[in-house]
């Protein structure tokens, strides 16, 4: 992949669409895992993998028993690998069984020249007398990092579909949000120590170009104040980062309670969506609405 991507035209590599691109990064990324997952680590979160399988590893054999797993992984920290419930425990079991079982049937050839292809007998491969290489512990890390991420990821997306279909927003009104909560992120990393008001009312003051009157200052103040599992407010909230879901909601009770000066954006809908219009507009979530109305145009159906 690396010497296609660097190869002079005529040899650049093309793609029809995304969807292709998309599986050539998925493909790129389940070798890497196989081949060589250090690349998929910095150095520093590397050093944690390393450090944590030295702990839990033979002395002599330089191999980790597999019943040491779930204490090597917790050890990692990431909030993403939490082994406490049975349910998370056996997730990663599955996730082990899985990335031996690929190894099995394809011995990597960094493995081969590292010495490192080591594997129990079959009685006790991925069972409790299994013994895993630090290159085994480190597949299963990036494994399960990815599996962890991609359904945070998948329930983040449809939480958001959900928001936005009860907040009746269109298309590109969405994308201006992403592109405003962008821009309060930036200013609550910049106003060290202020509330989520204070980044909101700076926000709403740059778009609309005026001050917001106190009764609107009050409404921001009561929506954005964040509250405890008991309605009690948490001032430590006030310094997390606030998920483009969370702003979403935000953005759709400001548009209920009526702040002044935000009805020309807030009124957009979705009916405008044209090529035209997308072509002026960057990022991931653009590429993905000119995949798709590329493809509806193609499809030749008729607009309603």
């Amino acid at each position: 992949l690396q010497q296609v991507l660097e190869a002079p035209p005529p040899e650049r590599l093309c793609f029809q669409n995304l969807r292709d691109f998309l599986e050539l990064v998925r493909h790129a990324l389940e070798e890497a895992e196989l081949e060589t997952p250090d690349v998929l680590w910095s150095e520093w979160d590397l050093n944690l993998v390393r450090e944590s399988f030295r702990k839990y590893s033979s002395k002599t054999s330089n191999t980790m028993p597999v019943v040491n797993l779930f204490q090597a992984i917790e050890v990692l920290g990431f909030p993403e690998l939490n082994m406490k419930t049975s349910d998370q425990q056996r997730w990663l079991a599955q996730i082990t069984k899985a990335v031996l079982a690929r190894k099995e049937h394809r011995k990597s050839p960094v493995e081969i020249s590292r010495r490192e292809s080591w594997a129990p007998p079959p009685n006790a491969r991925a069972g409790l007398g299994a013994h895993l290489t630090f290159r085994d512990f480190l597949r299963i890390a990036s494994r399960a990092l990815r599996d962890a991420e991609k359904e945070s990821r998948r329930h983040e997306f449809q939480t958001e579909c959900e928001v936005i279909r009860c907040s009746s927003f269109g298309v590109l009104q969405v994308e201006d949000m992403r592109e405003l909560h962008g821009s309060f992120c930036a200013l609550k990393i910049s106003m060290v120590g202020k509330a989520n008001s204070d980044a909101m009312q700076e926000l709403l003051q740059r778009i609309t170009q005026d001050a917001a009157d106190s009764a609107d200052l009050q409404k921001l103040r009561t929506l954005l104040r964040p509250t405890d599992a008991k309605g009690r407010e948490s001032k430590e909230a006030q310094q997390e980062p606030v998920p483009f879901v969370t702003f979403l909601r935000w953005m759709r009770d400001i548009r209920e309670i009526g702040i002044e000066g935000l009805s020309s954006l807030l009124g957009r809908r979705g009916s405008d969506i044209t090529m035209e219009e997308l072509e002026k507009r960057r990022g991931f979530h653009i590429a993905v609405l000119k995949e798709q109305l590329a493809l509806f145009l193609e499809s030749g159906v008729p607009g309603s």
